[in-house]
This record gives structure tokens, sequence and C-alpha cells, in this order.
């Protein structure tokens, strides 16, 4: 039974294509955000010894527990499993040396999740709090809707490290896990719309994320069907993967700064040339590379839109994710016969600072979060900087 009246902290995490969002709360304190690269790789002992011995290891062991962040998994007597490391974050990237992104959510999820509890609990240590090795934590998890098969393996997975322990870089951790919920990606912005917009019973989320997009179909006032596509905003930047020397993880970025400032000069800021010519020149092509691959990218998706509304039902749509950054008023003109609702805010607590291209890839995972908070009734966030939404249409 647990020892205490709530658990030490509460997370919500997003095991994204792009990055691994988390939100987490101590119950004596306010909502906290943090972010980590996507990639996982699980590692041997003496692969990961290697690494900590290089410059690179160095540098990231005295940079942040999130940059040198692994957990390994124990045998049946409590010893450490050499074949059971997992790096993640920008470990991950270092030791990979590529993007994991072909690997399923799920595989690499169940490492990355043991990751974020360890830096949660030494983010939290330094901030003055008192967390034993047991401490309780309550967990909520987004997983793209056509992973849903592999739920209840990665359930047992979490709930079988947290009983055994699990070894981090400062010891064995055997957290209690208070509650283990996960939720398709999407469905957390569905029923913040449904309550903000009770009169649209029938209503068709879209989250346009970095590997899936993803359709909630609200029926009859209840989210009730999922379907997860590979038309992520990822499609888009694979198009032009690798022009003038600019990665897809650089190009996602510089294309959602470019739209908000609507100026070349970001892609200007990114190419590899030194000579100011080449370098607009190169610039240039890349914008118009970009915007070309946007208008192709926004047709196919609006294909697979129009098949997600064939049965007429829905009266409005919402496009949210990250995806919507980049889109933006090419999706204006999508099915103008329905009212249309764009950047679907969320309120986030001014503490955390968020860039604003950043909001829309959190509108899911913070609601599943605020679910969270509101259950164990941790403390309300003291103040809020807003993100309003749009109604177009």
């Amino acid at each position: 039974m647990p020892r205490t009246a709530k658990p030490h902290f509460i997370l919500a995490v997003d095991f994204g294509g792009s990055s691994t969002k988390i939100f987490y709360q101590h119950r004596s304190s306010q909502p906290q955000l943090f972010t980590m690269p996507p990639e996982a790789i699980i590692v041997n002992r003496d692969t990961l010894d290697q690494h900590a011995n290089t410059l690179t290891g160095r540098i990231a062991q005295s940079s942040g527990f999130s940059s040198f962040c692994w957990t390994q998994l124990l045998d049946h007597k409590g010893q450490p499993d050499e074949s059971k490391i997992g790096a993640v974050g920008h470990l991950g990237a270092d030791i990979a040396l590529y993007n994991t992104l072909n690997v399923t959510k799920n595989e690499k999820a169940f490492y990355k999740l043991l990751g974020a509890v360890w830096v949660i609990q030494q983010r939290l240590i330094e901030e003055g709090y008192k967390m034993p090795d047991d401490f309780g934590v309550a967990v909520r998890c987004l997983l793209p809707s056509d992973e849903a098969s592999f739920v209840g393996d990665f359930q047992r997975r979490v709930i079988s490290a947290f009983e055994q322990g699990f070894m981090t870089p400062t010891g064995i951790l055997q957290p209690q896990l208070w509650s283990f919920e996960c939720q398709p990606e999407g469905l957390g912005v569905a029923r913040s719309f449904l309550k903000e917009h009770p009169e649209h019973r029938d209503a068709t989320v879209f989250m346009l994320g970095h590997r899936n997009a993803t359709a909630v179909l609200i029926r009859g006032g209840e989210p009730k069907t999922l379907r997860t596509s590979n038309l992520g905003f990822r499609v888009c930047l694979d198009m032009l993967h690798g022009a003038h020397g600019v990665s897809t993880e650089r190009l996602m970025e510089v294309a959602f700064e470019a739209r908000l400032k609507d100026d070349f000069y970001p892609y200007y800021r990114v190419t590899s040339y030194s000579d100011p010519d080449l370098k607009e020149k190169a610039g240039r092509e890349l914008c118009q590379g970009f915007s070309k691959a946007n208008h192709a990218y926004c047709a196919r998706l609006k294909n697979w839109i129009d098949n997600m509304l064939s049965d007429d039902k829905s009266t409005a749509i919402v496009f949210c994710g990250g995806g919507v950054n980049a889109l933006g008023p090419l999706l204006e003109d999508c099915r103008p016969d329905l009212e249309q609702y764009v950047d679907y805010g969320i309120d986030i607590p001014e503490s955390i600072e968020v860039r604003p291209e950043y909001v829309n890839r959190l509108e899911d995972v913070y609601s599943a979060f605020e679910g969270m908070r509101a259950e164990f009734k941790f403390p309300k966030p003291k103040s809020f900087q807003s993100s309003e939404s749009q109604r177009v249409g």
C-alpha cells in the first residue's frame, strides 16, 4: 500500500517523433516541463563506458542529468542485466549517430519513461525536496492509436520494472507506481474541445504530429474512433532531406520560425555555405523548395482528411499538433462548409517558458497532465499565459 496520501510527483509524457515532451509536478510545487531528443537505443555496458570516456561523453556528464541519461533493467536475481541498458535522449543520439524514428514509439518508449522518471527525481532533489529511492509516482503516456495492441505489454513491462527496480547513473530506483495509463494521441485535445464546445457533439480532431497524423472522431458528444496514418509532417521534411546540407531536424525548426516571421532568413542562416552570395542563394532555394514540398504534402493530407470526413456527420474540425505551425494558411480552405478551429489553445503556466512555435506540440500532453493534476488534487498553477483558440470561417 502507498505510504503517503499522494504520490511524490506526477508526470505525463509524449513520446513524440520530434522530441520527448514531459510535464511533471511535485505534490508541493508547480508544473514543470522538460524535453529530450527522441532517440533511444539499447546498448551494452562496454559501449556505455567507452562513450563515457570520450570528450563528448565527459561533456555530456557535466551538462546535466538529461544529457547523460540511461537506465538498466535488473535480472531475476536483482542484478543489473548487461544486455538491457537503454540510452535515451542526447546520450542515445550521441551513441546511435542516427535518428531512430524507424523504430516504433512503443519499443523505445519504455526506456524513455524510465529515464524521465530518474531525471525528474534528480531535478527535484536539486530543488531541495526529499526523494527516497522508493518515491511514489503516477504516469500518463501518449501513444499512437495504431500501437494500441502493444499497450498491454508496455504496461506489464513498466509495472515489472518499478516492482523489481532499475539501475540509473545514481544507483537503483524502486519507485511505487501509483497509477499508469496510456491514452491515444489526440484524445486529450478532443476531450478539452468537448468541454469548451459542447455544442459540437459531432466533430473531428486532427492531430498533425511529426511522424503520424491522427483523427479523433467525436460522435454523440464522445470520442468514438481514432485513426492514425503515416502522414506526419516528416513526410514534407523528407522531400528536402539533406538539401544544402540541412538535416531534417534542423529544417523543421527553421520552417516553423520562418512561417512565424514571414521571412527567408532562417533558411539562409542554417545553410552550410560561408560565401554570403552562395549562402543567400541556397537560403532562397531552400525556402522555395520547402514551399513546394509543403503544398505537395498538404494536398496528400487533405485527401486523407476528406476520407476521414466521408460520413458527413462532423459539424466542426479541429487542427492541432506541431504540423499546424508550418501548414498554417494552407489548411484554411479545407472543408469550408464546416466550422474550423486552428491552434486550439491550452493554458500554460507562466512559470513554464515555451516558445510560440512550440505551444501546438504540447496541447495533447498538457491536456493529459491537467487531468492527472485534477485527479490527484495537486496544487493549481498560480498564473497562466493563454494560447487562445482561433475560430476560422
